[in-house]
């Protein structure tokens, strides 16, 4: 039987756009793509735009290069308010500056490219753009988080400046067949979220992560927090058995993927259709609790941050001598916010109760 994976990854790597985008594309103010306001009214917005093209401040910041395309973003982001957005704006010239924004689009990204872990693929139903990650095909790594958030930060942008992402995007982050060595600590979701929710305004249209299971429910929990309500509800978390309806319902069988029960042939797969996974089980990294969670507090113990209580979140509890499942409702709650130093301590007391 032939093959349907990629002879080669270079072979696989054919049919994505080059590194290094066109010189015309380097600054900002060339996308020239028009983009109409959804909050605020008209006038507001002018006043907003000519300040911003007027002040000293922001223009020593760099603010000529941001098309009018970006102006509507932070105006938008600050739901019409226009004194706001120039806030948001101003923060996001100094970051531009210390992130080295203008490096982004010569930057070689080839390395992460050829893995397949990242790419846009096609139109959801409203016409956004669907960007994937293969969370599989990433090797987690403390000391690349800044990397691997910058290469997100980099697909994003070279998808602003060739056109494809005219304004908003769908996300779906794919975690089948991933383990717990392709998944990030919480470091990287905090830097993440902080670069995409404040730099970023009004870009995500949706994010579905599937398949859901304990694990990610606790991150999930973790980072929520963190997160702008505005983002919070475009978060879907769907579980093995409802994801691929999920999905259809966002994208047309002919352009979603076969991996996901549709038509349409990934070019990182070739036609290679996913196992679907049994309709009994949840897709899981094979690790026991206790390890999974002791792996995620290893990997984050220098990092301060919020995490939830797990008093309650043991999906097993003992009763007359018999163990059963406890209801997913009762143990998935937003529990109390604590430190991370009492985060195995909440969860193994929870299993010895």
């Amino acid at each position: 039987m032939a093959s349907t994976e990629p002879e080669t990854q270079l072979e696989a790597q054919a049919s994505v756009p080059p590194v290094t985008a066109p010189a015309e594309l380097l600054a900002d103010a060339t996308f020239s793509a028009s983009l109409a306001i959804s909050f605020g009214t008209q006038d507001n917005y002018e006043a907003f735009r000519s300040r911003v093209r007027t002040d000293d401040k922001l223009i020593s910041l760099g603010s000529a290069k941001l098309s009018d395309w970006w102006l509507v973003k932070f105006f938008d982001g600050a739901r019409g308010n226009g004194e706001l957005a120039y806030k948001m704006l101003e923060k996001t010239m100094q970051w531009r500056i210390e992130y080295k924004w203008d490096s982004l689009a010569t930057e070689d990204f080839t390395a992460d490219e050829l893995t397949g872990k990242l790419y846009y693929h096609n139109f959801a139903k409203d016409g956004t753009p669907v960007l994937i990650w293969r969370i599989a095909r990433h090797k987690a790594d403390p000391k690349l988080v800044e990397h691997t958030v910058r290469f997100i930060v980099y697909t994003m942008v070279k998808g602003i400046r060739d056109g494809t992402v005219a304004s908003r995007l769908t996300l779906l982050v794919d975690r089948l067949g991933s383990t717990n060595d392709n998944v990030e600590g919480i470091a990287f979701f905090r830097s993440l979220t902080s670069v995409l929710q404040t730099h970023f305004p009004e870009m995500l249209q949706r994010i579905i992560i599937f398949p859901t299971n304990w694990l990610l429910w606790t991150v999930w929990k973790v980072v929520k927090p963190f997160l702008d309500m505005t983002v919070v509800e475009k978060v879907s978390l769907v579980g093995p058995k409802e994801y691929k309806q999920t999905l259809q319902d966002a994208i047309a069988l002919e352009f979603l993927s076969q991996r996901y029960g549709g038509n349409s042939i990934d070019w990182t797969d070739k036609g290679a259709v996913a196992a679907t996974l049994p309709d009994d089980e949840e897709e899981d990294d094979g690790s026991t609790e206790e390890g999974a969670v002791a792996k995620m507090h290893e990997r984050d113990s220098a990092v301060s941050v919020s995490a939830v209580s797990l008093q309650g979140l043991s999906l097993q509890e003992k009763k007359d001598g018999e163990i059963k499942k406890v209801p997913k409702s009762s143990t998935w709650g937003v529990g109390g916010f604590r430190k991370m130093s009492s985060f195995k301590k909440d969860f193994f007391q929870s299993k010895e109760k």
